[in-house]
């Protein structure tokens, strides 16, 4: 094996040889050093003892060290505030790091390698001590591969956790923890952020590269991951099960080709108050996703893009916001096989909003399952809002409502939904629904239904209302006749309003004061629809203090509301 070669800068000579040590201290000969001239600069060369023994840096004062050929080394200790090892090009494969000691400098420790490649297959975790909180290990444009566990924020020392440490991988720097096969049949542990700590990876070309095999990517409570400025972060194929656990744990993908990519078929298994957040132009992805706890955000702004693929969807437990917020935002939900995205606890919340994209879709060839997309299956309140915002509905069953209560889709200011067959869209199926509601808000509303392919014979596409549904329409200042509140058009499947039951016109005080004299609530296409008892609920819904109207022509049926002068009274005909 080669010598290790190190060239030494920012430090007198004299000074790196009384905090620099070799490891064991029986092979210290300083006979060796090169004694630095008058004029002495930063390339000088320092010849190091055999491969097989550790190194201790240490002190108070920042230390620079350069690497000056290929080397394999024993075990490095980190024990001053901050060292530079720049490894020029060169290789270091070394055992055991430690990072923080706490035997010299009481203290954060910040250790930085760069410019080179470095190898272990020793377990790694930072800081050694509890005195070194607030520690940093940065891989700066440097590569690091890893086989064993890697803990950030914990002691294996003290066998606790050490909150307030940092991972850093920026400027094209590169991190593989690639694991050898895991015991058959059970999860181990792998790579852990511990509570109150983050990995930071930031950059272009900058990536942390997980291959677990049957062990756990966790991120405790109160942990940060941030993906930012062209960072990756990829869980390969064969990482087994991500947990990210709360309260109060976040990871933030941020930026131009920021990426967060998980390949493998294992779970995302959210826990409770955590956040996702995905924006200015960065991109999750993730084949499984589960939400275990409550309470936790989802959040795509700014033109992020969150991609969901293949396995199915429980979102339990309550309480959990999805957010698609800003012209380019966009969520893609992509059920193939027999897979479904159900919201089966109460009070979930999926707003789509200023020109958000929401997209469900599926693979027709991958044979009759429904994949469905509902908002409420046994569950209640639950809502899916989009507000001047864009949805697309292409797999064969979205439900607001499956045998749930006052579930809700509200559509507000020129929002559109595109249902394409084999979709079929209902509110209120099974035979325990009730009172579900379809909220319409401003003008310019609009439900396209169109045409598809239904290969494996879904049956009728379109749009359905079912047992007791509610349908409520929230008057603002742009709704004219000629810009009605919502328009339907169809051209295949259905419109059925059979089971709409009741519904609502607000602000009631600002209609029966005259402020509209005549609205369009709705417009749809005609030869596809059933109306039920649509005009008859309407007019309960003003009851004598207006006037609805149902006007037909040979494409579309009209539904008007006009309005009473103060002080007249009109008797509904």
């Amino acid at each position: 094996m080669k010598s290790l070669a190190l060239f030494v800068g920012t430090v007198s000579l004299a000074a790196f040889a009384e905090s620099y040590t070799w490891n064991p201290t029986s092979l210290i000969d300083t006979s060796y050093l090169w004694q630095a001239p008058e004029n002495w600069t930063p390339s000088t060369s320092l010849a190091g003892p055999t491969a097989e023994d550790s190194i201790t840096i240490s002190g108070a004062d920042e230390k620079a060290v350069t690497l000056g050929e290929d080397a394999d080394v024993g075990d490095i200790f980190i024990d001053n505030s901050k060292t530079t090892l720049d490894l020029a090009g060169k290789h270091l494969d070394y055992g055991v790091l430690k990072i923080g000691c706490g035997n010299v400098y009481q203290g954060p420790v910040h250790f930085v390698i760069s410019n080179g490649v470095s190898n272990s297959t020793k377990a790694f975790s930072f800081p050694d001590s509890e005195v070194s909180a607030g520690s940093v290990f940065e891989l700066n444009n440097t590569r690091m591969t890893n086989s064993a566990n890697i803990k950030v924020g914990y002691s294996t020392t003290a066998s606790k956790g050490i909150a307030g440490n940092t991972l850093k991988i920026v400027n094209g720097g590169k991190f593989y923890n690639m694991m050898p096969d895991g015991p058959s049949g059970k999860i181990s542990e792998g790579f852990l952020i511990a509570s109150g700590n983050s990995m930071i990876v930031s950059g272009n070309n900058s990536i942390a590269y997980f291959n677990l095999k049957l062990r756990k990517f966790s991120i405790n409570e109160g942990s940060s991951v941030i993906v930012e400025d062209g960072g990756k972060v990829e869980l390969g194929p064969g990482s087994t099960y991500t947990m990210f656990s709360g309260p109060g744990g976040s990871i933030v993908v941020d930026g131009q080709n920021s990426s967060w990519t998980q390949t493998s078929s294992s779970k995302f298994n959210i826990d409770r108050l955590c956040q996702v957040q995905i924006k200015n132009n960065g991109k999750f992805k993730t084949n499984r996703l589960d939400f275990s706890g409550t309470n936790s955000v989802l959040e795509v702004l700014s033109g992020g893009t969150f991609e969901y693929t293949n396995y199915g969807v429980i979102v339990g437990y309550g309480g959990h916001h999805f957010k698609i917020d800003g012209n380019g935002s966009k969520m893609s939900i992509n059920l193939y096989g027999s897979v479904h995205w159900r919201f089966t606890s109460p009070s979930n919340r999926f707003d789509v909003v200023n020109r958000g994209f929401l997209e469900v879709k599926t693979n027709p060839s991958n044979g009759t399952q429904t994949r469905e997309f509902n908002v409420g299956y046994g569950a209640i309140e639950n809502i899916l809002s989009f507000d001047n915002a864009t949805g697309w509905f292409n797999n064969p069953r979205t439900y607001i409502g499956y045998n749930g209560c006052s579930n809700v889709l509200s559509m507000a200011n020129s929002s559109t939904l595109t249902l394409k067959q084999p979709c079929r869209f209902t509110f209120g199926a099974g035979d325990k629904s009730y009172g579900n509601k379809f909220i319409v808000k401003g003008s310019n509303n609009k439900i396209n239904i169109i045409s598809g392919s239904d290969t494996y014979g879904f049956g009728t596409s379109g749009l359905v209302m079912s047992n007791a549904t509610e349908m409520a329409f929230i008057v603002t200042d742009d709704v004219t006749p000629e810009k009605p509140m919502l328009t339907i058009t169809c051209a295949v499947g259905e419109i059925d309003f059979r089971g709409i039951t009741k519904s609502t016109i607000d602000p009631t005080e600002y209609l029966e004061a005259g402020n509209k004299e005549e609205i369009t609530l709705l417009k749809v296409r005609t030869s596809f629809l059933n109306p039920g008892s649509l005009t008859d609920v309407l007019k309960a819904a003003v009851s004598n203090k207006g006037r609805i109207t149902c006007t037909s022509d040979e494409n579309y049926t009209y539904w008007k509301y006009k309005s009473v002068k103060p002080g007249l009274t009109l008797i509904i005909q």
